[in-house]
C-alpha cells in the first residue's frame, strides 16, 4: 500500500509540475539569431567651425539669434548593392529606462517646452531619402534657422538615418538598422538642470502592473547621471510596500520620465497611497512625496487586463481532478488484487 501511495503522490507531483511550467507567467523562450552580416552603412557628422566640442562625433553647435547654417552628414554604403537611407529629425525625450530617446513614440512627453528644436531644424526633401550606390558616399543636408529671439540653455534633437528595405516582405523579416546623430544647439547661456515630481498613478506597463511616477526635467538643460530611489507606502503609514531604484538616468531638456515601481504578480488593491522619491547627481539632489488613490473600478480594470494574472482554466481543473481520481481508483484496485493474492 505504501508503494502504491508513493506512486500516486509522484504522479500528482509530476502533473502539478507540468501545469506550473505550462502556466507560469514569467517563463518564456527567447529566440536568438546569429547575424554575421557587416554593417550596411556608416554615418559621419561633418563638424563645422562653430562646433563647441570637436572631440565629440555629434553636432554640438554654438548659435546666435537670427542665425542660419547648413550642416551635413556623410553616408557610406558598405555593401555590394544599392541602398536607400531615410533621414528624419526628432526631438529628444526621456524614456522610462532613463535614457534619451529620439523618436515620436507614443508615451514620450515634453514639459513646458518654450522653444522646440524641431521648428529650427529642417531636412530638405532631397535629403530625406538618399540612394547610395555600392561602396559610394552620399551627403545629407540639414538646415538650421534660429529665430531673432534668443533662448536659454540647450536645445536637443537627433537625426535618424535608417536603412530602407527594398520591399515589404523583406521589411517584415529584417530588423530596422539605423544611426542616431545628436544635434545640440546653444547660445552658451548656461541653465542648471532642475527636476520635479508631477504625479503618480497605477498603470499597466507592457501589460504588467506598475506604479508610474512622472518626473519632469523642467529646464532646457541635460540632467546626467541621476540616481533615483522610490518607495511606496499606504497613506499616513510607514511600512514600505514596494521599492524601486535606478542607478543612473539621463534626462533630455524639458522632458518627462515615467519612472516605474513594479507592483508584481499580486493584484492591485484599492486605497490611498504615498510615493516617496529621492534623486541626486553630482550637481543637485531632490526629494518629493505625493499621494494618489487607486479606485475600486480602476484596480478591477487593471487587474483584469494584466498578463501576469494567474488563472487556471476550468478545463484544466477538470482534467486534473479526473486524472487524480482515475489514478486513485486504479491504485485501490491494484492494492485489493494484491491483498487477495497474498490471502490465497
Amino acid at each position: 500500500m505504501k508503494k502504491g501511495l508513493s506512486i500516486f503522490l509522484a504522479l500528482i507531483s509530476a502533473l502539478s509540475l507540468f501545469l506550473s511550467f505550462y502556466w507560469h507567467p514569467f517563463l518564456s523562450i527567447a529566440e536568438t539569431t546569429d547575424n554575421n552580416q557587416s554593417v550596411a552603412f556608416t554615418v559621419k557628422a561633418l563638424l563645422p567651425e562653430n562646433q563647441l566640442t570637436p572631440e565629440n562625433s555629434y553636432f554640438d553647435l554654438e548659435v546666435t539669434p537670427n542665425f542660419s547654417q547648413e550642416i551635413q552628414l556623410e553616408l557610406h554604403n558598405n555593401t555590394t548593392k544599392e541602398i536607400t537611407v531615410e533621414n528624419k529629425f526628432y526631438l529628444a525625450k526621456t524614456n522610462r529606462n532613463g535614457l534619451i530617446e529620439y523618436s515620436n513614440r507614443i508615451g514620450l512627453e515634453s514639459y513646458r517646452l518654450e522653444q522646440a528644436i524641431t521648428k529650427l531644424v529642417e531636412i530638405p526633401k532631397e535629403s530625406r531619402n538618399v540612394v547610395i550606390p555600392p561602396y559610394q558616399n552620399r551627403f545629407v543636408s540639414i538646415y538650421i534657422k534660429v529665430p531673432d529671439s534668443s533662448f536659454q540653455g540647450v536645445l536637443l534633437g537627433g537625426i535618424e538615418s535608417q536603412l530602407k528595405n527594398s520591399n515589404e516582405d523583406e521589411a517584415q523579416l529584417t530588423n530596422h538598422f539605423s544611426y542616431i546623430t545628436a544635434l545640440m544647439l546653444s547660445e552658451k547661456k548656461y541653465v542648471p538642470a532642475d527636476l520635479n515630481l508631477i504625479h503618480a498613478k497605477a498603470a499597466l506597463v507592457n501589460d504588467y502592473r506598475s506604479i508610474t511616477v512622472k518626473i519632469a526635467n523642467t529646464t532646457p538643460a541635460i540632467a546626467s547621471n541621476v540616481a533615483i530611489h522610490a518607495t511606496l507606502t499606504k497613506k499616513n503609514q510607514t511600512e514600505v510596500l514596494k521599492t524601486s531604484q535606478l542607478k543612473s538616468a539621463t534626462f533630455a531638456p524639458n522632458s518627462v520620465m515615467d519612472f516605474q515601481i513594479p507592483w508584481g504578480a499580486t493584484e492591485l488593491k484599492p486605497g490611498s497611497y504615498t510615493v516617496h522619491v529621492s534623486a541626486k547627481n553630482a550637481d543637485n539632489s531632490w526629494s518629493w512625496s505625493t499621494d494618489f488613490d487607486i479606485k475600486k473600478e480602476e484596480a478591477k480594470k487593471l487587474n483584469a487586463n494584466a498578463i501576469d494574472r494567474f488563472v487556471l482554466p476550468k478545463l484544466w481543473l477538470i482534467l486534473f481532478a479526473s486524472c487524480s481520481l482515475t489514478i486513485g481508483v486504479l491504485l485501490i484496485f491494484l492494492n485489493k488484487r494484491n491483498n487477495r493474492r497474498k490471502a490465497g
